[in-house]
């Protein structure tokens, strides 16, 4: 039997009629390189909604610090703002998160990047004799 009957893809084996011909297996790995190529579109899609609400957080964030340095006297009743020295302790949080999630953000989407642009997928040259 060949290595390639051998392998097993997620946790079943090769059927047997992907060894009967070098075809075959090229065939085989072709579908396989268009898996890889799925799970990485999709690995995108994911980063691309965790972009969208990391974003969405970071906008959140900075308007309410924004809130936080305005006078209290014009806080409005409906606003629900702290007073005094529990304001300051508030904005303080929520400027270090704010500057702590745009800094992972940016380490994050920096990395998967570079993984993404060195992934290489492999060339399957197709012999036309069948040899």
């Amino acid at each position: 039997m060949s290595s390639m009957a051998a392998q097993e893809t997620e946790g079943s084996e090769i059927d047997p009629i992907w060894t009967t011909s070098r075809t075959a297996r090229q065939i085989y790995a072709l579908g396989e390189v268009d898996k890889v190529r799925y799970l990485v579109q999709f690995k995108v899609d994911l980063t691309m909604m965790s972009i969208h609400q990391d974003i969405t957080r970071l906008l959140e964030l900075a308007a309410s610090s924004i809130s936080l340095l305005t006078l209290p006297q014009t806080d409005g009743t409906e606003d629900g703002l702290p007073q005094g020295e529990e304001r300051s302790e508030q904005f303080v949080l929520e400027v270090s998160e704010y500057f702590e999630r745009l800094d992972v953000c940016f380490h994050i989407q920096y990395y998967e990047a570079r993984v993404v642009s060195h992934h290489r997928f492999p060339l399957i040259t197709v012999d036309p004799s069948g040899h």
